[in-house]
């Protein structure tokens, strides 16, 4: 699937991250073949950090701040709260998306993101 990555790559320099996103995905779904195993579905040696990296990228240009710090956690050869921390609070997320919390399992990113969405909703002093 050398064939998603240059897709995607042609479209990220053409500026249309939403393309570019869902070439890396359907590379991410090949490469892990999600379809019939299920429980390859995540792991970064399979995808490979290189498409991680690509995905996590465009999901920054796209303000998909959540999603941004569940890829944060996939990156090998661990979770890189450097990124994610810079992520959240250069593009804190206005809401909280329960969707996606319960793919967030590093306690450090869950306070964070508690942190920062209650600054978000308390009162100006």
């Amino acid at each position: 699937p050398e064939w998603g990555l240059a897709l995607g790559e042609l479209c990220e320099l053409d500026g249309d991250y939403a393309m570019a996103l869902q070439y890396y995905l359907q590379t991410a779904a090949i490469n892990s073949n999600c379809f019939t195993i299920r429980a390859s579905c995540l792991p970064t040696d399979t995808f490979g950090k290189e498409l991680v990296r690509r995905l996590l990228a465009v999901a920054v240009k796209l303000h998909l701040v959540l999603p941004a710090a569940v890829l944060c956690q996939c990156l090998s050869p661990g979770p890189e709260y450097a990124v994610a921390y810079q992520i959240l609070q250069s593009q804190p997320p206005a809401k909280l998306d329960a969707a996606f919390l319960e793919f967030i399992w590093e306690v450090p990113l869950l306070e964070l993101l508690t942190h920062l969405y209650a600054t978000a909703r308390s009162p100006s002093k």
